[in-house]
């Protein structure tokens, strides 16, 4: 049994089961150890929202939108909880707007794509992006309560009926949209 996570299996059906990928996935402990030291550092559980952004901001594939302000305002009302954005936050307009319309919260640049992955997989609260690095990371979570999913791109059941990557049974995911 295994995982070809270079691939493009973005359909449960072809998957293990949650329990089959945590072992197979387990994940490396020293990015898990960093990640929740770096989660310990706040004194509530944060909303981490992960920002995808590199190569998916000239819009060349439209199931991965980049995460809109509106959105991450919506998911804050909804939890209620400190936002912790993590993930591609170099340089970009996508970022400075971010940095900008939430001045309150935390921006933590990891330069580490294990570490970020082990971020959204220890955390409680999660929004993700477009992108299934990030729902791998929070599905094979067995720590995450809330993950919010936008209701667009590669999580929009209408405009990308051939994608499931939600298990309806897992009570953790919930639609968030602008």
């Amino acid at each position: 049994l295994w995982v070809d996570v270079m691939g493009a299996v973005c359909n449960l059906g072809y998957l293990p089961s949650l329990p089959e990928a945590r072992l197979l996935l387990p994940g490396k402990s020293q990015a898990k150890q960093e990640a929740l030291a770096l989660l310990a550092a706040f004194e509530a559980d944060p909303l981490v929202v992960h920002i995808r952004a590199g190569d998916i901001l000239d819009g060349h594939n439209r199931h991965y939108i980049p995460t809109s302000a509106a959105l991450v305002h919506r998911a804050a009302q909804a939890t209620g909880r400190h936002l912790l954005f993590i993930g591609q936050l170099e340089d970009s307009e996508l970022t400075r707007h971010l940095r900008m319309e939430f001045s309150d919260a935390s921006f933590l640049y990891t330069g580490s794509a294990a570490v970020d992955f082990e971020m959204i997989r220890q955390a409680k609260h999660a929004l993700l992006s477009t992108s299934t690095f990030a729902w791998l990371a929070a599905w094979l979570s067995e720590r995450n309560e809330t993950i919010l999913l936008p209701r667009k791109g590669l999580f929009n059941p209408e405009g990308a009926p051939e994608i499931n990557l939600i298990d309806c049974s897992d009570a953790r995911f919930q639609f968030i949209i602008e």
